[in-house]
């Protein structure tokens, strides 16, 4: 029989996979828009998805498969990234976008809550630096602000995926109002979005994800084990950014929306280090097309 071994701050349930993580693809400096998520959204309550849980474990018993099966949290995930507790717990794991682990030494680098006065080209550069790719997930209050960071993400060759207008928790939302929290960022970023959207606060329940699927998107969740969002010193994002690697991990890191001195300073180490130990940087599987073709 298969063993699940469940992390203490568990985020969500990946897809197909035997050994995997939340981590998996399954999101003078200008002034900071009106709302600031991080500021002025409740800190949410951590959950433990026990029904997915429970489907999960079920299917793999039902296959046959005895293989040990551990579903981890990302390692000291924010209080602030945690589900929604009033969301709904009964999407299945398949629902969760998720992509199989790989074998490859390959890792996934996104990048969320921008785009930023300085720090999203900074990020550019050392990824440009080390041939590395990225999705930037922005959130449109950032965005309307710093249209030439949007053009210059495309420029380096990055890609764009969509983060919501308001930064606000899309569990919480009716249908109609989760279209108009994706279809205003498509609508800013135009053609260069592309077709997946990371809820923020990793905040989902069935209707997002049908809600998402309808409308040409493909739901990304991701590793928050870095803690960048608290501006770690550098060392300790350093040490958290290495905790996390694994090959085909999903890690969520930000480019705003306020100044993210220590991200900058932790991947000016761990780049070289990365690919010291062999690793590549490539953009998320479920980002690759644009949102165009799929509508």
């Amino acid at each position: 029989m298969p063993q699940l071994t469940l992390g203490t701050n568990l985020l969500g349930v990946p897809g197909r996979a035997v050994s995997a993580r939340l981590s998996q693809d399954c999101d003078g400096a200008d002034p900071a828009p009106a709302h600031d998520p991080w500021q002025t959204e409740p800190v949410k309550s951590r959950i433990m998805l026990l029904p997915a849980i429970a489907v999960l474990l079920l299917s793999a018993c039902a296959s046959g498969d005895s293989s040990s099966m551990s579903i981890e949290s990302s390692s000291g995930a924010a209080d602030a990234q945690a589900v929604n507790p009033t969301a709904s717990t009964s999407a299945t794991p398949q629902a969760s976008e998720s992509a199989s682990p790989t074998s490859s030494k390959v890792l996934y680098l996104t990048f969320d809550d921008g785009p930023a006065a300085s720090g999203t080209g900074e990020i550019l550069k050392l990824l440009d630096k080390y041939d590395a790719k990225a999705v930037f997930f922005v959130y449109g209050e950032m965005a309307v602000q710093r249209k030439k960071q949007l053009k210059e993400i495309v420029a380096h060759g990055q890609t764009i995926g969509n983060h919501t207008w308001h930064h606000d928790n899309l569990a919480d939302m009716s249908e109609a109002q989760i279209v108009e929290e994706l279809d205003s960022v498509a609508d800013l970023v135009g053609d260069d979005m592309a077709a997946c959207v990371r809820p923020p606060y990793l905040g989902v329940d069935d209707q997002v994800f049908a809600v998402a699927r309808k409308h040409g998107y493909k739901v990304v969740m991701g590793d928050l084990g870095s803690n960048d969002w608290a501006n770690p010193p550098t060392d300790e994002l350093v040490a958290n950014l290495k905790s996390i690697t694994k090959n085909g991990n999903n890690i969520i890191m930000h480019d705003g929306p306020e100044d993210r001195a220590s991200t900058i300073a932790a991947l000016k180490v761990m780049l070289p280090w990365w690919q010291d130990k062999g690793y590549t940087f490539e953009t998320l599987p479920n980002c690759t097309q644009p949102l165009s073709e799929k509508q």
